[in-house]
């Protein structure tokens, strides 16, 4: 509620005048998980759900599901099970609906995050995760990575909307061919980009905020 809050503040700055990236009511309204079921024919099947009966029905029909907190990030709360008996258990920790999708055997190829600057694609990368590890915050490991042409085309798709919504900075994640996550609260990036680029991918995201600047 915290952060909820931030967004309320900052609201009030912008509608004074004052430049705030990303635009706030679009943070508070474009949540990063949920945000995909704007781009469902590209997204894994998944459930968003406190109902029990749906959630069984989910893993009768998945079997090996990730459950997933909506307003975590960085892989944190994340959990791997085949048993709709520890989504229960999730569902009493977090009080809360979850996100629940089939496991996706092509995440031990990498995470692949593609980065947004005003709309347009910057720089991409791959996180591996660990052997025996799906999640990808732990000892993982960072690679230049060039999107496909279909990831590029629902980018550009994706980078217009946000255009559209004042978020100059956003980060759009896939695992194999599915669409996964759109951020643009917690983005990171920067450093492990510069670090694969060896540029300063911070100076390059400046550029596009001074543009807007100029235009107020």
């Amino acid at each position: 509620m915290g952060f909820v809050t931030t967004t309320y503040i900052l609201e009030r700055l912008k509608n004074q005048g004052v430049l705030v990236t990303n635009d706030p009511f679009w943070i508070r309204n474009t949540p990063d998980k949920l945000f995909i079921f704007d781009f469902e024919k590209h997204m894994p099947p998944t459930l968003v759900s406190s109902d029990m009966n749906a959630i069984e029905k989910f893993f009768a029909v998945h079997k090996d599901v990730v459950i997933k907190p909506l307003y975590s990030f960085h892989g944190h709360g994340i959990t791997r099970s085949s048993s709709p008996d520890a989504a229960g258990k999730e569902l009493e920790k977090y009080g809360e609906p979850l996100m629940f999708q089939p496991f996706l055997e092509e995440v031990k190829d990498g995470n692949k995050r593609v980065v947004l600057f005003g709309g347009g694609i910057v720089g991409a990368l791959n996180t591996i995760p660990p052997d025996g590890e799906f999640r990808v915050y732990r000892d993982s490991v960072d690679e230049a990575y060039e999107p496909t042409e279909q990831e590029r085309i629902l980018c550009e798709e994706i980078g217009a909307v946000m255009k559209e919504r004042g978020i100059h900075f956003a980060g759009v994640d896939f695992i194999g061919s599915y669409l996964t996550e759109v951020n643009v609260g917690s983005v990171g990036s920067l450093v492990r980009l510069n670090k694969i680029y060896n540029k300063k991918f911070e100076s390059m995201l400046w550029d596009v905020l001074e543009k807007k600047i100029v235009k107020k």
